[in-house]
Order: C-alpha cells, then structure tokens, then sequence
C-alpha cells in the first residue's frame, strides 16, 4: 500500500493542493472552469482526506496572497 500522512514528502503534499487549484480553476474539455470561492470551499471540505490539514490550513490562510499571484 502507498505513503500516508506524514510519510508523504512535504513538498508532495504542498504540490497536490497547487494542482488542485490549477485544475479546478483551469477550463477542461468537459467543464470550464471553476472561480476561486469554488476552489476554496473544495479544499476547505477535502482537509484531511485529500490535502494535508496543516498545509491546506496555510494555504487557505494565505488565499488573498496566492490566488493574486495566480490571478496576475
């Protein structure tokens, strides 16, 4: 069986919640995309099951910060 929690490398842990915010905010073939309160409600519901609590605590405390250097 795979890695879990604190056996997964931090810096994977930082990358699965950067690309779930490229992807949900991003246009797909089958959906266009997703605004950033969207995002940010997804991974406020996902903390502990898909994202490291501790990681996305700090990415959503600093949403204002990131999604402006997204958004540039």
């Amino acid at each position: 069986m795979g890695k879990a929690g604190a056996d997964i490398p931090i810096g994977a842990r930082i990358i699965a919640i950067c690309d779930s915010i490229d992807a949900i905010t991003s246009n797909r073939c089958y959906r266009k995309a997703h605004n950033f309160d969207y995002c940010y409600e997804e991974i406020e519901k996902n903390l502990g099951k898909m994202y490291d609590p501790i990681v996305g605590i700090d990415v959503l405390d600093n949403w204002d910060e990131i999604t402006s250097v997204v958004n540039r």
